[in-house]
């Protein structure tokens, strides 16, 4: 008696609807939930869109799926306990109204940051190779410009994700395409970060439709994590495997694994406790933009403690045969980096100097 009450109590505390499901059915709810039309008794399942196969097997892992609820589909985050699954549906309406106040300040600092890269590739070929200290200084220079282009391009585009808009079509075979985004990864972190990244694929291929920008930036905001928590000497494993009509693309890591607060909070948005969390955390855009890529190719996103220690991530998606709309077409397509490496923006707050001493600048 004691455990429902508790667990009624916490649940009104949440200012969403949130719920408690036991043996697939609804046995708490809060008031939010209630206005829903989800009341106890309630059978989850047939609510379930996207994320079924992930919410059946999870163990200790934070899942985010989608729900159909009212004839509107949400997302939620789920936690399993002792008493069991706690539900929550994400707030996305405070998510909208936030987000677009980060895209009009993005907007406002792209200008200032595209006359500073231009200015900065105008100087660089003035610059002599074999000044060690000042090619150094043009390294972090050129990485700094790098990770705030990828900060203000997350702030920009999170709420193009989180809406599920702009979506482009295109065949790919993602044996392939996974393949080529670990070996671009696997090249700049061999500039001193001493991690092994690899990447096992299917034995035989898997062609769908995917929307190939957003699956890549997907991919490498897992990789761009897995490399923040792994030390030295570590190793990053990607793998593709495939279930029915889903593909699951695995991220593992050797690192230390996050505790139990910070997985807690993991879909919480960008709205962190930075009491639990230290400087290895940013604003939390990049996960938002992983769950939505998972949501728009239908499937899911489980993070948790991997097997052997540290952490997996695992991002699941819907194959079709056919694209749910038209093909992308090439000669529309704009460059979200300005036709920069999208793996050296993407993981330039993990890479080291010397990846961007490298780049031929001279």
């Amino acid at each position: 008696m004691d455990t429902k009450k508790n667990w009624s109590q916490l649940l009104n505390l949440l200012d969403r609807p949130a719920f408690l499901v036991r043996d697939g059915k609804i046995i708490q709810q809060n008031a939010c939930a209630q206005a829903k039309l989800l009341s106890v008794g309630l059978e989850i399942t047939p609510l379930i869109v996207t994320g079924l196969p992930e919410y059946q097997t999870m163990g200790e892992d934070c899942l985010c799926l989608t729900l159909r609820i009212d004839q509107e589909d949400c997302n939620a985050c789920v936690h399993r306990t002792e008493e069991g699954d706690l539900l929550f549906l994400l707030d996305e309406q405070a998510d909208m109204n936030a987000l677009r106040l980060l895209a009009l300040a993005a907007q406002q600092l792209r200008g200032p940051l595209g006359d500073a890269m231009s200015a900065v590739e105008q100087v660089l070929p003035a610059i002599r190779p074999e000044s060690i200290p000042t090619r150094r200084q043009a390294a972090d220079m050129s990485r700094g410009l790098y990770q705030l282009l990828r900060i203000v391009g997350n702030m920009a585009d999170a709420q193009q994700f989180l809406s599920g808009t702009s979506v482009r079509w295109e065949r790919t075979e993602l044996n392939d395409f996974f393949s080529e985004i670990t070996e671009k990864a696997e090249t700049l972190a061999a500039f001193g970060l001493e991690i092994c990244i690899t990447f096992k694929g299917t034995s035989h291929p898997v062609v769908t439709c995917v929307d190939r920008e957003k699956l890549e930036r997907a991919c490498y905001n897992l990789l761009s994590n897995a490399l923040r928590f792994t030390p030295k000497g570590g190793t990053i494993e990607l793998s593709l495997t495939t279930r029915g009509k889903q593909a699951v693309l695995r991220v593992r890591d050797s690192g230390e694994g996050l505790s139990l607060a910070v997985r807690d909070t993991l879909f919480g948005r960008y709205r962190r406790n930075s009491t639990i969390e230290d400087g290895r955390f940013g604003m939390g855009l990049g996960l938002l933009i992983v769950r939505q890529t998972a949501a728009i190719h239908g499937g899911a996103l489980l993070i948790g403690p991997a097997p052997e220690g540290g952490t997996q991530a695992a991002l699941s998606l819907t194959l079709h045969t056919e694209p749910p709309a038209g093909f992308r077409s090439p000669i529309l397509s704009v460059d979200y980096t300005g036709e920069l490496d999208h793996a050296l923006v993407e993981l330039s707050r993990e890479l080291p100097r010397a990846a961007f001493e490298s780049l031929n600048l001279y």
